[in-house]
């Protein structure tokens, strides 16, 4: 299921190129919104 979501993020992320996307675990991704929720 991962991997398919992945997928479909990123073809979805081409239709807005002015947002960044980034793909990180679900762990590292809580403690980026905690340490730099402006990000």
């Amino acid at each position: 299921a991962s991997m398919l979501w992945r997928k479909r993020v990123t073809e979805i992320a081409q239709e807005y190129p002015d947002v960044e996307l980034s793909h990180m675990y679900v762990d590292n991704a809580a403690m980026q919104l905690i340490r730099d929720p402006k990000q």
